[in-house]
């Protein structure tokens, strides 16, 4: 923008002497190749004088015209790519650029770099820091950080020359919850730890759960880890009721509520039962009849609780097997009497009802 008048008085007549006036207004002399290939002084010539009918000049003077170079330079070409979390920053020098005659730079960020990068400045050091989340597992932010002429002709920045320009980019999200030694449903004795949920994440998470107490989770809070992830131990206590249960426990992430995973633990009903819970007996002695039990914990927790047992009657245990015996014959009406059996684990009790058949 330097510009240059030049002057040349003629003498058209002895009487008077006439000024003419030429204007030059050169281009910005830019760096190119995106400012990584600097710029060069250059100079032109150009003559003004008289010439004759045959085009040949008679008198003349040249002028040569220079400019200067806008000489530019960073102290980096390219940023890596910022991480997905907020506040990571990454730095630039300006180490060289034209700065006479109220011309410098500026540096401006394009709409989609604005919406998740700031910048700052002390002198010529650029610091450019995230100042948004990434909470896409797909997507990167992407964006551009222009080097722009800065100068009193270009009011409107958009429209300045621009010297440089860098990609950025913003990486994506890590959000991963896995389990190991999962079963789609637990026996009812398993006991301690029934499986270990690990999460690999960008930022913090936490685990909730209901309000069945079989189930623990061994923390319930976590700072991100997305590398080896972070792992919860997830602990059940044996089930001696009759019932199934369940619970649910869910792990979501801090940065992004919508980042949930819940995992369902659930657990079989215990299970203590005879195969039949009536049996009969001839009326005669040492008549017999079988049952089988079920139970749980297995067969060497249950027993046969003697002070039910009558005296005409003897029962025997063997595995899973009871057998129940006439001791007598039986010399009048039916007769019967409720067996109990016990378990020792669960503390429950099932009754077999136990009926010797009337003399016959």
């Amino acid at each position: 923008n330097h510009w240059t008048n030049i002057k040349l008085e003629s003498s058209i007549s002895k009487a008077t002497a006439t000024t003419y006036e030429y204007t030059v207004n050169p281009s910005d002399n830019l760096p190119t190749n995106n400012g990584t290939t600097a710029a060069q002084k250059r100079s032109d010539v150009f003559r003004i004088g008289v010439k004759d009918v045959g085009e040949s000049y008679k008198l003349y003077k040249d002028f040569t015209l220079e400019q200067d170079p806008y000489t530019w330079k960073l102290s980096k070409n390219t940023l890596n790519t910022f991480e997905e979390n907020k506040d990571k920053q990454q730095d630039i020098t300006v180490s060289r650029y034209y700065s006479e005659e109220g011309t410098g730079y500026d540096v401006i960020l394009d709409s989609d770099a604005a919406q998740w990068l700031g910048k700052s400045s002390v002198g010529d050091k650029w610091t450019f820091k995230t100042i948004s989340i990434n909470t896409s597992t797909t997507t990167k932010r992407e964006g551009q950080i222009k080097f722009i002429v800065k100068h009193a002709k270009y009011p409107d920045a958009s429209k300045a020359p621009v010297l440089q320009t860098i990609d950025v980019s913003q990486g994506t999200y890590t959000w991963d919850v896995s389990t190991s030694n999962m079963k789609a449903e637990y026996e009812a004795t398993d006991n301690g730890v029934a499986a270990t949920i690990n999460i690999k994440s960008s930022g913090g998470w936490k685990v909730s759960k209901g309000t069945n107490s079989f189930v623990t989770v061994s923390k319930s809070t976590g700072n991100g880890n997305k590398t080896t992830g972070e792992s919860v131990a997830v602990t059940i206590t044996p089930n001696y009721s009759t019932s199934v249960r369940s619970e649910n426990i869910t792990i979501t992430n801090n940065d992004d509520s919508n980042k949930t995973k819940t995992i369902t633990i659930k657990q079989q009903a215990y299970v203590f039962k005879a195969s039949s819970t009536t049996v009969t007996i001839g009326s005669k002695k040492n008549d017999a009849a079988e049952t089988k039990i079920t139970c749980s914990s297995g067969d060497s927790v249950w027993f046969v609780d003697a002070t039910t047992v009558p005296t005409w009657l003897t029962v025997t245990k063997t595995n899973d097997t009871i057998k129940f015996v006439a001791k007598e014959d039986n010399k009048g009406a039916a007769r019967d009497a409720d067996i109990t059996i016990k378990d020792n684990t669960s503390q429950l009790t099932a009754k077999i009802k136990v009926t010797q058949s009337a003399k016959q």
